[in-house]
C-alpha cells in the first residue's frame, strides 16, 4: 500500500512522522535489558518505515486481568520489581517512558514481564532537558497530573514514570482501573 498526500504541507509533516517514528526506532533498538521489548530490525518501504520487534504470544498484564482477575500480591510485586528494573535503566539512559500501565507489559515465555510501547516515551540531555517533540499522552488513571499540564515533563523526572508504576501495581492487586490523579490529589484512594 502507498500512503497519498493530498498537499505539499501534509507531505512535509507526514515525512516529519515519519523520520520521527525512525528516530524512536532506533533509540528503542539500541536498549537491551532482559524487560524491554527487542527491535530487530528498522527499514524503509513502500514509501513508509517500518521496525519489527520481538515476539511475545502470551498477552500483557491486563489481558491476564481480564482472563483471571487481579493476581495475587506475590505475583503482582514479581511483575512489578521487573517493570521497575526496566524503568531504572531507561531512567539511567535519561528516557522516561510515559505510558506505564499494565496493556503495556507483556508476558515472555518465561512468564516475566516485558515492557513495550515506547511511542510517548521522551529523551533528554545531560541536563535534563527534552530532546524530544514527542506529543504528550495521557493514560488515564496511570498519568500523573503533571503528564497532562504544558512543559509537565520538559524536564527529566523518574517520578513520572514512578508514579504510573504504582498505578500499575493498584491495577494487578485490584483488577480495578486506578482513578486519575486529580481525583486521588482531591479525595485519595
Amino acid at each position: 500500500n502507498v500512503v497519498s498526500i493530498p498537499s505539499v504541507g501534509s507531505k512535509q509533516m507526514a515525512e516529519r512522522f515519519k523520520q520521527k517514528f525512525i528516530k524512536e526506532a532506533w533509540n528503542i533498538s539500541k536498549l537491551k535489558h532482559p524487560y524491554i521489548i527487542k527491535v530487530v530490525d528498522v527499514f524503509e518501504e513502500n514509501d513508509t518505515a517500518y521496525y519489527v520487534m520481538e515476539y511475545h504470544g502470551n498477552g500483557s498484564l491486563n489481558s491476564c486481568i481480564k482472563q483471571n482477575g487481579a493476581f495475587s500480591e506475590e505475583e503482582a510485586t514479581k511483575y512489578i520489581l521487573q517493570i521497575a528494573d526496566a524503568l531504572d535503566y531507561i531512567h539511567k539512559q535519561q528516557m522516561n517512558h510515559l505510558d506505564i500501565k499494565p496493556d503495556n507489559v507483556l508476558l515472555n515465555n518465561k512468564g516475566e514481564a516485558v515492557l513495550i510501547d515506547f511511542g510517548l516515551s521522551k529523551c533528554y540531555d545531560a541536563d535534563g532537558e527534552q530532546t524530544s517533540s514527542t506529543p504528550i499522552g495521557v493514560s488515564v488513571g496511570y498519568a500523573p497530573l503533571e503528564q497532562s499540564r504544558i512543559g509537565g515533563v520538559g524536564t527529566f523526572s523518574p517520578a513520572t514514570d514512578i508514579y504510573s508504576l504504582g498505578a500499575t501495581f493498584y491495577k494487578l492487586v485490584t483488577g480495578q482501573t486506578p482513578p486519575d490523579a486529580s481525583e486521588v490529589l482531591d479525595e485519595g484512594l
